[in-house]
């Protein structure tokens, strides 16, 4: 692991070490800005660190196809691409009442409901949540410390085409260009997600994070 991202993991640790726990820790930035990864790093930090931890991804919450093309616009993309009642719920049952759920959430590829995953949560754990939109109503209340991974558009589009294109075709970068990114602007003027974030990391070079 890098020294860099080290130093920025170590950092999260100390400014969430004194919140009340189970905490949560939000990761947000547009699509492809590199929130999986640096959720997953942190998971693996705190775990090495004998913090017990709980990792949720906002993409496990998809909408059934059907729902999230009701409304094919941006303002659709926000309104019906996740669930957020099941991930507020979810996220609100693990600090209000420590234990094990169990979840059987949406496969993308096969567009059922065949995916379990089980979060176990305890009185001294970080639950880390990571995913865009995050920072909006009902979710927003529920982050007592927010991350935002800052990226261009243009460097998000280059990410996209690297990750989704061989998987999904080159027709699918068009999504991108029509829905998501369009959907992410409107989000990111709404919400300000980056002005009310705790740590703002520049990481538009993935080898380089820069704290802003």
């Amino acid at each position: 692991m890098q020294s860099i991202q080290l130093l920025i993991y170590s950092h999260i640790e100390r400014e969430t070490s004194k919140l009340p726990k189970p905490a949560v820790i939000g990761i947000n930035g547009v699509d492809a800005s590199g929130k999986t990864t640096m959720a997953s790093g942190l998971d693996a930090y705190l775990r090495r660190r004998g913090i017990p931890t709980a990792l949720i991804h906002v993409d496990d919450f998809h909408n059934p196809r059907a729902v999230r093309t009701i409304d094919d616009s941006p303002e659709g993309y926000i309104k019906h691409a996740f669930d957020v009642p099941r991930i507020h719920t979810l996220i609100l049952d693990l600090k209000r009442a420590p234990g094990t759920k169990t979840a059987l959430l949406l496969d993308l590829d096969t567009d059922a409901y065949t995916n379990q995953k089980i979060f176990e949560v305890n009185g001294d754990t970080v639950i880390i949540v990571e995913g865009v939109l995050l920072y909006r109503p009902p979710l927003d209340e529920l982050s007592d410390y927010r991350v935002f991974l800052d990226v261009t558009f243009d460097e998000a589009l280059r990410r996209a085409r690297e990750r989704d294109v061989p998987k999904y075709g080159e027709a699918f970068l068009q999504r991108y260009i029509d829905r998501y990114i369009p959907a992410q602007k409107l989000y990111l003027s709404k919400n300000a997600p980056k002005e009310r974030s705790q740590l703002v990391i520049d990481n538009n070079d993935v080898r380089k994070p820069i704290i802003i």
